[in-house]
C-alpha cells in the first residue's frame, strides 16, 4: 500500500495536550441497576425457557411482559392467570431474575375501553392488589399500564385525547397505588411509560399529580427515527435528564425515580434502522452512560427477540437474537459490558478538550478501576495516551465491548509514526509509564489499578468509510418555470389515490377536496400558488397545530448528502386562520433559528382558498438556483369540515403522518 494512499485516509485532525487525573475515592453503590430487556411470551412469541436461559447468559437480570387485566373477573375478585404466565414467572424466578410485570389491557367484562369511570378504576386497582398481594415476597416490580398516552391499541372511539389525557391517568393511578402498597410494602409501582415527550405534555403529566402515586416513572421516547447526533444515545440521555429535572418542579425539589422501560435502535432496512453493528455501539453507549445519572434505576432493552423475519418491518427487527434465538451482535455487546453496569461504582466523567470523545471511570467491588471510553463522532479513531502516574505498575486488560475477552496489556508506548505524514519517528523510544489505545463508536472498556493516571493526551485520527454514492427516485417530479413563463399547466392533486383518511369518512368528489398548484422562480425566491376546492373551510388553530385545521404542510430537502438517507428537510405548516394568514417554520434542514422569511398571502372566494406562497432559497439550503437544480419537495393540504382533521391530500410522502422522512419527498427541477 502506498504511503499517499494512507496519507490520504490516515490523517490527524485534532491533537491536544492535557492533563486530567484519574483519583477518586470509591463511593458506596446504591441499590443495584436493572439490566432488562423486552419479551413478548403474552403475545405467544418465542420459547419461554430457551428465550431466558440467553437472557439471563447475557447478563440481564430483568424481564418485562404484559399482564392483561382481562384476567381478572370482578365476581370472582381474583385473577385466572394463563398457565403460560405462571410458567414465565416461576422460570424466571427459579433463574434468579425479577420480572417486571406491565399491568394493562382492557376488560371488556368492566369497560370496552379506558378504567376512567370510578367503578372501573376501582376495578383495575383490586386488580393490580391482587396481583401484588399473589406474587408478594416473589415479584416486586410493576408497571401501571403500557403507553397510556400512545393509545394501547385501541379502537378511535375509545382513545380520544381525553380519554387518554394525564389528568385520567393521574386519578386510576390515585386509587391503585395505595391498594398496591397496603397488599406488598415493598412492591415498586412505576407509573405509565411516557411516550409524548413534548414539554408541555410531560409536564401536565407531572402537574396532574401522577408523581404522588408512584415509586418511579417509566419513559420510552424512542428517538432511532431521529436525525444525525439527534438519535443517539447521548441524546437520549440528555432528554431523560430534562425530564428528571422537570419532575423536580412537581416533586418538592427532588428528582423522581425513572425506569427507562423500553429504548432500542432497530435493525430493519428502511427509515430509522441501524446496523447490528450500530446498534451494538448504541447498546453499550446507552447502558454505560445511564449509570452517570443516579435517577436511572434500570433500562429494559426493546427488545429481547425479533418478533419476525420481515427485513423491511421495526418491530421485527428490535430483538438482540433472532426469532430462532441465533444472537445478534447486541447480544453480545450486553454480555460483555453487564458485569460493569451491574456490579461496578461510577466515579465520574473525565474532562477532555475534544467534546466528542466519552470517557467514564467506574470502580469495581473488588478495587480494580475500569475506563469506558468511546467516540461519538463517525469515520474516525480517538487515540488516548494515559500516563501512569502515582498508580500501581501493574498488569492493564483491555476489551472492545461485544468481544467475549479482553485482551491483556502492560504499560509502555512508543509513538514510532506521526499520522499527519505516515513518517516514522525513528528516534522515539518506548515510553514505560505510558498506555495508548484507541476507540471508535464502541466503547472499549481498560481494566486494571487507574487512582492516579493521568490523561495526557487526545488525537483524532480520521479513517473515511468506503466510498458509495447512492441516489433516491422520487414517485413524481414538477418542473419549475421562471417567473413570467406561460403555458404551465398546473399540477392535480385529486380523488382518492391522492387522499388518506384520518377518521372513517369517505372523500366526495372533487368539489369535497381538490387542489392544484404550480411553481415559479427567480434568482431569489421559489413562488407556489395553490388553489384548493373545498366545501368547508376550517381553520380555528395557530401556531405549531395549524395543521389539525385546514391548512397546507409543505417540505423540502436540498441535496447537499451523498447518504441514503438525506438530512432532515425544512417543514412548514400554513394556513388561513380567523385572523388572517400564518406561516409556521416546523423545522429546518440548515438548523436556522432566525424567524422564517417565506411569506404567505390567502383569500377565500366561494368555495376556495387561494395560497400565494414565497420561499426564499436560501432558506431551504438551495444555494445556487438556475436551471437544471433539483430538490426534495412533498405537500399536504390538510381537511378539517368543522369537528377535526378528516384527513388530508398528499403529493409526495415524509410528511403528514408523523413519520419525517425526506427520502419519500417527490422532486421540484428548475426549468428554463
Amino acid at each position: 500500500m502506498s504511503s499517499n494512499f494512507i496519507t490520504r485516509f490516515l490523517s490527524l485532525l485534532v491533537l491536544n495536550i492535557f492533563v486530567t487525573a484519574i483519583t477518586a475515592t470509591a463511593s458506596e453503590p446504591s441499590e443495584s441497576f436493572i439490566i432488562g430487556a423486552n419479551t413478548h411470551f403474552s403475545f405467544g412469541r418465542g420459547v419461554v425457557e430457551s428465550n431466558l436461559n440467553l437472557l439471563a447468559e447475557s447478563g440481564i437480570t430483568s424481564p418485562r411482559d404484559v399482564t392483561f387485566w382481562r384476567y381478572w373477573n370482578p365476581q370472582k375478585s381474583s385473577c385466572t392467570l394463563p398457565e403460560y404466565y405462571t410458567n414465565y414467572i416461576d422460570k424466571a424466578l427459579e433463574k434468579g431474575l425479577a420480572p417486571l410485570q406491565i399491568l394493562c389491557d382492557r376488560n371488556e367484562r368492566i369497560t370496552p375501553g379506558y378504567p376512567n369511570s370510578p367503578e372501573s378504576r376501582e376495578a383495575f386497582a383490586d386488580f393490580a392488589a391482587w396481583m401484588a398481594a399473589y406474587y408478594k415476597g416473589r415479584c416486586r416490580l410493576y408497571q401501571v399500564f403500557n403507553e397510556w398516552d400512545g393509545g394501547m391499541g385501541l379502537e378511535p372511539a375509545n382513545r380520544t385525547p381525553e380519554e387518554c389525557g394525564p389528568e385520567n391517568y393521574a386519578k386510576l393511578l390515585a386509587v391503585v397505588y395505595p391498594k398496591m402498597k397496603k397488599a406488598d410494602p415493598d412492591c415498586v409501582v412505576i407509573a405509565n411509560s411516557v411516550c409524548i415527550t413534548t414539554k408541555g405534555f410531560l409536564e401536565k403529566t407531572f402537574q396532574s399529580g401522577v408523581l404522588d402515586n408512584c415509586d418511579g416513572f417509566a419513559y420510552h421516547a424512542y428517538n432511532y427515527m431521529e436525525f444525525g447526533e439527534n438519535r443517539t444515545p447521548e441524546a437520549y440521555i440528555k432528554t431523560v435528564e430534562d425530564a428528571l429535572e422537570l419532575s423536580k418542579k412537581y416533586n418538592n425539589g427532588i428528582a423522581k425515580p425513572v425506569y427507562l422501560t423500553e429504548i432500542g435502535w432497530p435493525n430493519h432496512t428502511g427509515r430509522g434502522g441501524s446496523s447490528e453493528a450500530l446498534s451494538g455501539d448504541y447498546l453499550a453507549r446507552l447502558y454505560l452512560l445511564a449509570r452517570t445519572v443516579p435517577e436511572i434505576k434500570g433500562i429494559w432493552w426493546y427488545d429481547f427477540q425479533d418478533d419476525g423475519y420481515s427485513a423491511e418491518h421495526n418491530e421485527s427487527n428490535f430483538g438482540m437474537v433472532t426469532p430462532d434465538l441465533s444472537p445478534k451482535e447486541p447480544w453480545f455487546v450486553m454480555r460483555s459490558i453487564a458485569p460493569v453496569v451491574k456490579q461496578a461504582t461510577f466515579l465520574r466523567r473525565l474532562a477532555s478538550p475534544d467534546p466528542r470523545l466519552i470517557q467514564l471511570l467506574f470502580r469495581m467491588p473488588d478495587g480494580t478501576d475500569v475506563l469506558a471510553a468511546w467516540s461519538t463522532e463517525d469515520n474516525c479513531r480517538k487515540q488516548i495516551v494515559l500516563e501512569r502516574g502515582s498508580a500501581f505498575d501493574g498488569p492493564l486488560q483491555v476489551q472492545v465491548a461485544g468481544h467475549s475477552k479482553p485482551i491483556d496489556r502492560r504499560w509502555g508506548f512508543r509513538e514510532w509514526v506521526e499520522a499527519e505524514t505516515n513518517k516514522p519517528y525513528h528516534e522515539n523510544a518506548e515510553k514505560m509509564d505510558r498506555f495508548a489505545f484507541s476507540v471508535t463508536s464502541r466503547p472499549v472498556l481498560v481494566r486494571g489499578h487507574l487512582d492516579g493516571t493521568k490523561v495526557i493526551g487526545v488525537k483524532t485520527i480520521v479513517h473515511p468509510p468506503f466510498g458509495h454514492t447512492y441516489i433516491w427516485i422520487p414517485e413524481q417530479i414538477i418542473n419549475a418555470l421562471p417567473v413570467g413563463a406561460t403555458a404551465q399547466k398546473p399540477e392535480l392533486i385529486h380523488g382518492d389515490a391522492d387522499y388518506r383518511r384520518v377518521l372513517e369518512r369517505p372523500l366526495h368528489g372533487d368539489s369535497d377536496l381538490s387542489a392544484e398548484f404550480k411553481m415559479n422562480y427567480d434568482r431569489q425566491m421559489l413562488y407556489l400558488h395553490i388553489v384548493v376546492t373545498d366545501d368547508v373551510h376550517s381553520q380555528k388553530f395557530s401556531g405549531n397545530e395549524l395543521w389539525r385545521g385546514d391548512s397546507i404542510q409543505m417540505a423540502f430537502s436540498s441535496f447537499k448528502s451523498r447518504m441514503a438517507i438525506p438530512d432532515p428537510g425544512t417543514e412548514y405548516q400554513l394556513g388561513l386562520t380567523e385572523t388572517g394568514p400564518q406561516v409556521l417554520r416546523e423545522s429546518s434542514q440548515l438548523n436556522l433559528k432566525t424567524p422564517t422569511e417565506v411569506t404567505l398571502q390567502a383569500k377565500r372566494t366561494d368555495n376556495r382558498t387561494t395560497y400565494e406562497i414565497a420561499v426564499p432559497f436560501r432558506e431551504i439550503g438551495v444555494e445556487d438556483p438556475k436551471p437544471g437544480t433539483t430538490f426534495g419537495f412533498s405537500i399536504v393540504i390538510n381537511d378539517d369540515d368543522g369537528k377535526k382533521r378528516e384527513g388530508y391530500l398528499h403529493w409526495g410522502d415524509g410528511i403528514g403522518t408523523g413519520v419525517k422522512a425526506p427520502e419519500e419527498y417527490n422532486w421540484v427541477i428548475l426549468r428554463k
